[in-house]
């Protein structure tokens, strides 16, 4: 995160979209690199949150 350059956006489908498949992303390749305890149930806990 560069937060010397951050700013507010008005939330928009496509980065927010791209932004959690990143992460997504993310969370499964620490599963295989560190061995994080990450599941898809725990994805969907996430995106529950997230959309309330």
């Amino acid at each position: 995160m560069d937060f010397d350059r951050a700013k507010m956006l008005k939330p928009k489908h496509a980065w927010k979209s791209s932004n959690l498949k990143r992460l997504k992303r993310s969370f499964e390749k620490e599963v295989t690199r560190h061995g994080i305890k990450w599941t898809h149930n725990d994805w969907n806990y996430l995106i529950e949150g997230y959309s309330q």
